[in-house]
């Protein structure tokens, strides 16, 4: 190594030494080195977070512009709502559904991005048990089975909209937008950053094509 103007560049790599990158340090082995430092940094501040929220000590909120993908294998929930409007994350319409009390079993929820010098990275959250209040989340698409008690149909806030007393749901798989909570409880909790797109999926592929109703 030589010392130049202060900053430390290899030799010997061959004619002309190593291409610097435009910091003007040594390109390859730095970059991996901030890269790593940075990727790091994201995950324990996003472990932090994950902490507090599973001792239940923040209201949970998750909004992203790219859809995200929830497996869910069951939701007990005491009151349930759904009606046709834009999603918070990412403008677009989408069907909101509220569940003022949840019971989660086997979550994962998952989300893809690019990100610089690395492409398409996915993090991944899965929880063994959930228990949430005032969740509310905006799906664009839902498949799995889903029973409803004494469930009313009718106008809501200019929308036709879908009240029951309890859903059960079993198998679940949605895309969304974004999911809100007023707690969100979690135990046996994990998380995981994968390269590429890796989204959650159910164990054996899940249960049904769509969504089935019953009252």
């Amino acid at each position: 190594m030589r010392e130049t103007s202060g900053r430390a560049t290899a030799s010997g790599d061959g004619p002309g030494g190593p291409v610097p990158d435009p910091s003007g340090g040594p390109y390859g082995r730095t970059n991996r080195r901030r890269l790593a430092l940075a990727l790091a940094a994201t995950t324990a501040a996003a472990a932090v977070v994950l902490g507090c929220v599973a001792e239940g000590a923040v209201a949970a909120s998750f909004t992203s512009g790219t859809p995200f993908t929830v497996t869910v294998e069951s939701l007990e929930a005491k009151g349930f709502g759904m009606q046709l409007g834009l999603s918070t994350g990412t403008g677009r319409p989408a069907v909101l559904t509220r569940w003022p009390v949840a019971e989660v079993s086997g979550l994962c929820q998952s989300v893809t991005v690019g990100l610089p010098l690395v492409g398409p990275t996915t993090m991944v959250l899965t929880a063994r048990t959930v228990h949430a209040t005032d969740l509310v989340i905006d799906a664009y698409h839902a498949s799995g089975t889903l029973n409803l008690r004494r469930l009313v149909i009718g106008p809501t806030r200019g929308t036709t909209g879908y009240h029951s007393e309890d859903a059960l749901l079993k198998n679940i798989t949605l895309r969304a937008g974004s999911a809100t909570a007023g707690t969100f409880a979690l135990t046996g909790v994990g998380l995981d950053v994968r390269p590429g797109s890796a989204p959650c999926r159910l164990p054996n592929g899940g249960a049904g094509k769509g969504m089935r109703e019953s009252g």
